[in-house]
């Protein structure tokens, strides 16, 4: 059975890591493969794109990756193009957070899911708490 304060202590885990940082990424440009990286702003979300060339089925393909962060240098969402296809999400932390929770939740009696899930919802910090409405509807 799932322990309620492991669930606690996970969740917590996950809400304090950042995920990659920028300076971390913009080492990359040094490594022969990574072609550039550019950095702007579109409101108070910080887009960090770094291309690169890789080979694949014998293809030379561009790797756009796009990393999106929040004013504290969180990480919210990778994505990624190749060639000129569309962007396609890698990670992104609100889905991370929503399935780890269903899953978590899901192992649970029935009994004990709304309880725990008031738990988690008054435990969850500003920025994380948009992403859970506030009631639980679980599919099981």
């Amino acid at each position: 059975m799932i322990n309620v304060a492991q669930i606690l202590k996970n969740l917590a885990a996950f809400c304090s890591i950042k995920g990659v940082q920028p300076d971390e990424l913009v080492t990359a440009i040094f490594d022969k493969e990574y072609n550039r990286i550019e950095t702007y702003k579109v409101n108070s979300f910080v887009h960090f794109i770094i291309s690169y060339s890789e080979n694949i089925d014998d293809e030379k393909n561009t790797i756009i990756m796009r990393y999106i962060y929040d004013e504290n240098k969180t990480l919210l969402k990778i994505e990624q193009k190749i060639n000129n296809s569309s962007y396609s999400v890698q990670w992104d932390r609100d889905n991370s957070l929503k399935k780890y929770l269903i899953n978590q939740l899901n192992a649970l009696p029935e009994l004990k899911r709304e309880e725990v899930y008031q738990m988690i919802l008054d435990m969850l910090p500003n920025n994380a708490s948009h992403v859970l409405p506030p009631e639980l509807k679980l599919v099981s």
